[in-house]
């Protein structure tokens, strides 16, 4: 959006000094907020999200609502193989912090940030920020569980 205003007012020829360095202060404050706001992805989750994104983005790019859909997206990649679901001993690695119960839950509540119907959508909007912020938490510390153990069982 602001660039979208600058490049308005550039064209208008009305882009002034302050609209430059106020422009300019707003990015930096905006970029700062966003490093602030990382995540502790390991670099092969952060890879597998981007390859799996239909745009390419990275995680920390994306905004709450896409980050709900491709934690959906890896999980279903990270569990089918071969086109089916594997079995995971949860009470392994998950200390009971992680069950086959809890995934299933968080999959079927992310359900509605994969797909558009007018169901999907209205279902999004029962969601807080808040609590959309704490599906994306653990749903990042779900997928880093899986792919571990995954990646040990191999």
């Amino acid at each position: 959006m602001l660039s979208y205003c600058e490049d308005l007012k550039l064209k208008n020829g009305s882009l002034t000094e302050y609209d430059k360095k106020k422009i300019s202060d707003i990015k930096d404050a905006i970029m700062k907020s966003d490093s602030d706001n990382q995540y502790n992805l390991s670099k092969d989750i952060d890879e597998l999200i981007q390859t799996i994104s239909t745009r390419g983005a990275r995680f920390v790019e994306m905004p709450l609502d896409e980050k709900l859909k491709e934690i959906a997206n890896l999980i279903e990649n990270l569990l089918n193989k071969n086109g089916r679901y594997i079995d995971i001993d949860y009470h392994y690695f998950g200390l009971e912090f992680i069950t086959k119960d809890s995934v299933k839950t968080l999959r079927k509540r992310l359900q509605c940030f994969r797909h558009s119907s007018k169901d999907a959508l209205i279902e999004r909007k029962t969601y807080s920020q808040h609590q959309k912020i704490v599906m994306v938490d653990y749903g990042v510390l779900i997928c880093e569980a899986i792919y571990t153990h995954v990646k040990e069982n191999e």
